[in-house]
């Protein structure tokens, strides 16, 4: 049996070597945790530069294709080049006739078999697009 002076020194020695390890191991959690924040922060840094880059090659490309785009089919191309033809080779081309909007064209109603009474001269007579006269409304008159 130990006396009492010896049981406390051993439980005091017990005690700092449990302090001892305790403090190693948060040294080493520290260590291991600035390790991980340095690499996380490397690979953070070196995707950012990646993103970059890749973002800059695509704008690069895109104005280039951009670029190669407006050579080949610039939109005053095709305008200018029926405007550059002389005076009488565009009559010749056209043949004096009028150029109409496609617009129109839709507006325009065609008389189709006269009162065939279809269901399409029934809806334009509705909507009040028909070109028939208005019916009497006496025999008075």
């Amino acid at each position: 049996m130990l006396g009492a002076q010896a049981l406390r020194t051993k439980q005091k020695v017990e005690q700092k070597e449990r302090e001892k390890r305790h403090k190693e191991r948060q040294r080493n959690l520290e260590a291991q945790r600035e390790r991980i924040q340095k690499a996380a922060s490397e690979d953070a840094q070196q995707q950012m530069l990646e993103y970059m880059a890749q973002q800059q090659r695509l704008q690069l490309n895109e104005e280039e294709q951009n670029r190669k785009i407006q050579q080949r089919l610039s939109l005053h191309a095709n305008a200018l080049s029926e405007h550059l033809v002389p005076m009488n080779g565009r009559e010749s081309k056209i043949g004096n006739t009028p150029r109409r909007s496609p617009s129109t064209d839709c507006a325009t109603t065609l008389k189709v078999n006269g009162d065939s009474g279809s269901s399409g001269n029934r809806l334009m007579r509705w909507l009040g697009f028909n070109n028939k006269k208005p019916r009497r409304m006496s025999t008075f008159t």
